[in-house]
């Protein structure tokens, strides 16, 4: 028996195999959707582990961690850094792909509508569930958790760079608290 997918990831295989450009256009949206999902989660999640990481760093004298541990932790925070800046790059490449693609097919679906052949039947007054659902789960995907908006992805990349700073440069400044 076939696993059941999840609501939100139509169309399905299986409805991908009439080969419209349409229907085509909907599954690259759909792809684009879950790669921006998955893409979101991992900023946020690397984003905490920057933040929390950076405080425990600046902590350092009260937990009583050897200067290799911060070092090596250091290192780590920029790495950390560098993959959210990266992601963050590519979210934001994949969202602009996506907004273009959802503009399309709105489009299309609005000329299906609209302008239908005369001597054909009347067109449903709404377009199929599986159309609706892609176009909203894209529009719900290209928002970033905690962050929305334009510059969501921009956030995130100054955040990690700000408790990177924060994680460097705070000690320094209160190195008589190290010793």
């Amino acid at each position: 028996m076939a696993e059941k997918s999840h609501p939100l990831s139509f169309p399905d295989s299986s409805e991908r195999t009439d080969g419209t450009p349409l229907s085509e256009a909907l599954s690259t949206l759909v792809e684009l959707s879950q790669r921006l999902r998955r893409d979101a989660k991992f900023i946020a999640s690397v984003t905490v582990v920057v933040i929390f990481s950076s405080i425990i760093i600046v902590l350092r004298p009260l937990l009583k961690f050897s200067l290799t541990f911060v070092a090596a932790s250091i290192s780590g925070l920029v790495i950390l850094a560098i993959i959210v800046l990266l992601l963050a790059v590519d979210f934001e490449s994949t969202r602009k792909k996506g907004d273009a693609l959802f503009k399309e097919i709105s489009d299309e679906l609005q000329w299906n509508l609209r302008f239908s052949d005369p001597d054909s039947p009347p067109p449903p007054k709404r377009v199929q569930l599986n159309m609706r659902l892609a176009l909203r789960s894209f529009a719900g995907a290209s928002e970033l958790p905690l962050i929305p908006g334009q510059y969501g992805p921009l956030t995130y990349v100054v955040i990690n760079m700000i408790s990177v700073l924060l994680a460097t440069f705070v000690p320094l400044a209160f190195k008589h608290m190290w010793t």
